[in-house]
């Protein structure tokens, strides 16, 4: 074991789990968009892959943007989102905020960066009108249009950014194996509008 590298898996030996994750769908998000400083960059490498389902599908963040009107660009803009992680210990003691727009500090392009599965609000606004407009929003950035999707054959290596992009895992039958080794590349970047 080597502590940068996590194990996803849904197998179990000698009754206790090798990795984590299972074999339920996991809804888009961005790693670790939970933390004041997320991760950059994700490296996934397939070891085992089941005969169905379990695939990763990626949505192009930029795409998504650019995709808006500029009336609605604007007023996202200057918004803030908050994103927590579902089990609570696994946050930090102060919850992170980030712009709902965010600029890619190399590329200089606009991207949305709200999450069906991370992002739990939208800073000052009511818990009713937050939600709609997420809920808006990540209906927006799941159209197929921006959605490409892998079929994991064993020996795979995908590296992506997770600045102008969420990925997801698809569901797979719980008595098919997955194995697969999870890495991440960290800086000192918060995202910035």
């Amino acid at each position: 074991p080597v502590p940068e590298i996590f194990m996803i898996s849904n197998v179990t030996e000698n009754g206790e789990p090798i990795g984590a994750l299972g074999n339920d769908e996991l809804a888009f998000h961005s790693d670790l968009s939970y933390m004041p400083q997320p991760g950059t960059i994700s490296v996934l490498y397939a070891i085992e892959v089941p005969e169905t389902g379990g695939q990763t599908q990626w949505a192009n963040c930029y795409a998504a943007y650019e995709a808006l009107n500029p009336e609605t660009q604007a007023s996202l803009s200057e918004l803030r989102a908050v994103h927590r992680h579902p089990i609570e210990t696994q946050n930090p003691a102060e919850p992170a905020d980030h712009p709902v727009v965010r600029t890619h500090s190399e590329t200089g392009r606009r991207s949305l960066y709200v999450s069906p599965h991370l992002t739990r609000s939208i800073v000052g606004l009511s818990d009713e009108d937050s939600r709609d407009m997420l809920n808006e929003l990540c209906d927006h950035l799941t159209q197929s249009q921006f959605v490409w999707t892998h079929d994991w054959a064993v020996g795979d290596l995908v590296m992506w950014d997770n600045r102008p992009t969420m990925h997801r895992r698809l569901a797979f039958p719980a008595d098919q194996r997955r194995i697969m080794k999870r890495t991440q590349v960290f800086g000192d970047e918060t995202p910035q509008p």
